[in-house]
């Protein structure tokens, strides 16, 4: 939307279409994930000052609404006189075919592909109208458990029979979690059941849905609504011991529970090391500082923290309980039925 005349001024670049539609390629063809085009939102300003490179990285753009009324996040990082940091060693890495294996990056920029004005204020009308007749749509779903086994099947129903399009734009939609097939085409003035979505772990289901806007096959908008549907009840407690799911990691979220403090991320990539857990007395310590210890600080300065303690507790013994090593063992039930005392005499 810059004029043109303000263009001329400045040599400019535009990412490669070739990279923007590659994952379309026949050549590139894959049996995995729906090909997507790879438009690229974050923004990177590199300048230098006095010699020193200054690179700010994050969502900002020279528009209005970033410049005034929206919440943006940047991070500026500052380097030294090294090769490979200052805008010169940029541009090449980015526009240098030689640079990077034979294929560029980046293209001159074209200004007979623009889109006029005009026209892109027409789009962004029309996106936004269509945005705001599917928030105004009854949207429900079915989570069906497979026949003899553990994943679920999806039904969706749409009602669009209101809905209007213009000429040349489509709307489809899939459930969050999928990743491997397309998203289906919503039928416009008719009441839509979709069927075509199956196989989903109790864990992976969601009240979201994936909308894509789309006009003459380009994706201009995509974005998540919620949809009307009974999830099963035992669903939170399993995503929480798929999380939880080991005696370290619920030591760790122990340890956080009690202290408010992260000593490290807790998740499923995290090496569990060799003879981890200390046996003895100290089989509840926690790098080094007993958790019994932490739980008598609690008891006399924060007992509301016991109750979330006791909580999660009781749902990792549920959810855990087939396990050939439980992560609640008797031990730490002997050992927490002192506090559970506790508990129950404060109330």
């Amino acid at each position: 939307m810059v004029e043109e005349d303000i263009l001329s001024l400045f040599d400019c670049w535009q990412f490669s279409n070739y990279f923007e539609k590659a994952e379309f390629m026949t050549e590139f063809e894959d049996d995995g994930p729906v090909p997507v085009a790879q438009n690229l939102h974050a923004k990177l300003f590199v300048a230098m000052i006095e010699s020193i490179p200054y690179w700010y990285l994050g969502s900002a753009n020279c528009s209005d609404p970033a410049q005034g009324r929206n919440v943006e996040f940047m991070i500026e990082l500052k380097g030294g006189d090294w090769v490979g940091l200052k805008t010169k060693d940029i541009f090449k890495a980015l526009t240098d075919p030689a640079k990077s294996e034979g294929i560029t990056l980046f293209t001159p920029y074209d200004i007979n592909d623009r889109i006029s004005v005009e026209d892109q204020k027409n789009i962004d009308l029309a996106i936004r109208k269509i945005k705001y007749d599917l928030t105004q749509m009854e949207i429900k779903g079915k989570a069906l458990l497979i026949e003899g086994g553990s994943a679920y099947n999806l039904s969706i129903e749409i009602d669009a029979s209101k809905l209007l399009l213009p000429i040349g734009y489509q709307v489809n939609i899939k459930p969050l979690p999928e990743q491997q097939k397309a998203g289906v085409t919503l039928k416009v003035g008719n009441n839509n059941t979709i069927n075509n979505f199956s196989g989903y772990a109790e864990t992976s289901l969601s009240i979201f849905l994936v909308f894509e806007i789309i006009k003459d096959e380009i994706t201009y908008s995509q974005f998540l609504l919620p949809m009307e549907i009974e999830l099963p009840k035992s669903r939170l407690n399993k995503i929480f011991s798929s999380i939880i799911n080991s005696r370290e990691k619920f030591l760790k979220y122990l340890t956080f529970l009690l202290t408010g403090e992260e000593t490290e991320i807790i998740s499923n990539a995290y090496p569990i090391k060799e003879n981890s857990t200390v046996k003895g007395s100290d089989t509840w310590a926690f790098t080094g500082t007993p958790v019994y210890e932490k739980l008598l600080i609690a008891s006399s300065r924060f007992p509301e923290k016991l109750k979330s303690i006791d909580a999660l507790i009781k749902r990792l013994k549920v959810e855990t309980i087939d396990l050939e090593e439980p992560i609640i063992t008797q031990e730490f039930e002997s050992f927490w039925n002192v506090f559970q005392t506790f508990i129950k005499n404060k109330n």
